[in-house]
């Protein structure tokens, strides 16, 4: 075998790992990507579930009978007296007026 013979089976050998190079490249990127949105799936169905959770959990700690649970043991408060209530009535024009304070029995 001569140098030119060598040298044509050296380029050879160069263009067909190239090629494989080549058409392998895009199917590894493929199998990545794919890779990555099976992670970005499960990442959302977490967090709407977690969305799911803390909405749930927000609407719990919202009731009224909660809140007024919270407030009549804890916190000391009482049901207010009708003489303790105070309405207070807005005007066609609140920009201009303040809002008129009543007392009703």
């Amino acid at each position: 075998m001569g140098k030119p013979t060598i040298f044509v089976l050296f380029c050879c050998t160069v263009a067909m790992l190239g090629g494989i190079l080549i058409y392998l490249w895009p199917q590894m990127r493929l199998v990545d990507m794919g890779y990555r949105e099976g992670v970005l799936q499960k990442q959302r169905v977490e967090a709407l579930q977690r969305q799911e959770e803390l909405r749930l959990e927000l609407v719990s700690l919202s009731q009224l009978s909660r809140i007024e649970e919270i407030a009549t043991k804890f916190l000391g408060l009482r049901i207010p007296q009708s003489t303790q209530i105070i309405y207070v009535r807005s005007q066609h024009n609140p920009q201009h007026d303040p809002p008129t304070v009543t007392r009703e029995p």
